[in-house]
C-alpha cells in the first residue's frame, strides 16, 4: 500500500520543500516594505494549484480512509466545499484585480463586503474548499495536507 501511494508523498515532500522557499523568499520581500514581484507571485499561484491538485487526487483515491459516517461526512464537505467557493468569489469581486488579489499591487485597504469580516477571504475560502475536498473523499491524508497548508 505505500509503495502505491508513494508518488503521493513524494509530491508532498517536494512541494513542502518549495512552498517553504517561496514562503522565506515572500517575507524577504515583505520585510523590505516591497510588493511581490511577478516572479514570486506566480510561483504562489503554481504552489496553490499544485497543493489543490495533491488534495484532490489524494481525495479521489481515498488515501488514508477517515473512520466517519459516510452521510455526514458527504454533508459537511460540501457545505465546507460551497462556502469556500462562495467566500473565494466574494473576494474576488471586491478586490477586482488580480494584481491586487496576487499581492502585487497594495493601493488601499479594502474593509468592505467580505473584508469586513476577513484579511484574506481568498485564503480562507481555499482553506475551507480544500477541507470539504478532503471530506467529500473521505481521505485523512488529503485532510492532512489542507491542515499543512493552513499552518
Amino acid at each position: 500500500m505505500f509503495v502505491m501511494h508513494l508518488p503521493y508523498y513524494i509530491a508532498t515532500l517536494a512541494f513542502s520543500i518549495l512552498g517553504v522557499s517561496i514562503l522565506h523568499e515572500t517575507r524577504r520581500v515583505y520585510s523590505k516594505g516591497e510588493t511581490l514581484s511577478l516572479r514570486l507571485s506566480i510561483k504562489w499561484w503554481i504552489l496553490d494549484c499544485e497543493w489543490t491538485i495533491i488534495v484532490i487526487l489524494s481525495s479521489l483515491h481515498r488515501l488514508w480512509p477517515l473512520p466517519f459516517e459516510k452521510t455526514t461526512v458527504l454533508v459537511c464537505g460540501l457545505a465546507l466545499l460551497a462556502i469556500g467557493v462562495a467566500t473565494i468569489s466574494a473576494g474576488v469581486m471586491e478586490f477586482c484585480s488580480l494584481r491586487k488579489i496576487s499581492g502585487m499591487e497594495v493601493s488601499k485597504l479594502i474593509t468592505t463586503g467580505i473584508y469586513r469580516w476577513s484579511r484574506n477571504p481568498q485564503f480562507l475560502g481555499l482553506y475551507l474548499s480544500l477541507l470539504g475536498i478532503a471530506l467529500l473523499g473521505h481521505s485523512g491524508y488529503a485532510l492532512l495536507l489542507t491542515i499543512v497548508a493552513i499552518i
